[in-house]
């Protein structure tokens, strides 16, 4: 009986697979890639018609170990969160884009910021962000 229910569960694995083997991706991007990234924010809003779907090109900077990414824009500017690998998709660029020879000269961060924001794998407190105070009553930023 065990062997016929694992033998079934395989089976449906793999018809599964097969069935969206052109839907599921698995990107691995790495560091200097050009990405879009999903807007998330604007997917539910009913007056969202005309609304960019997608925020980019970015690029790659690093890859935590969750699999999230750390992503600047074309300027330099690094994102101070990161991203789902879910709302990453490749970009297609018509032209090659040249990007400085190493990522510490070209982004803003240093390189501390940039191992912090790698390791992170806790998202921060109310406290951290200001948002509460250390009694765990809202901080309305007024003094």
């Amino acid at each position: 009986m065990r062997e016929r229910v694992g033998k079934d569960k395989l089976n449906w694995a793999i018809k599964f697979a097969k069935e969206h083997e052109n839907t599921i991706k698995d990107y691995n991007f790495k560091p200097r890639d050009l990405v879009l990234v999903r807007n998330t924010a604007v997917e539910k809003l009913l007056s969202s018609k005309m609304t960019a779907r997608y925020l980019g090109p970015m690029v790659v900077v690093a890859r935590t170990q969750g699999g999230s990414y750390v992503l600047a824009e074309l300027d330099g500017t690094v994102w101070h969160e990161r991203v789902a690998a879910f709302r990453v998709i490749p970009y297609k660029a018509r032209k090659k884009l040249v990007l400085s020879t190493t990522l510490e000269e070209w982004i803003d961060i240093g390189a501390k910021k940039l191992a912090d924001l790698k390791q992170e794998t806790k998202e921060p407190s109310l406290v951290e962000l200001g948002w509460e105070d250390e009694e765990g009553s809202a901080n309305s930023g007024l003094k």
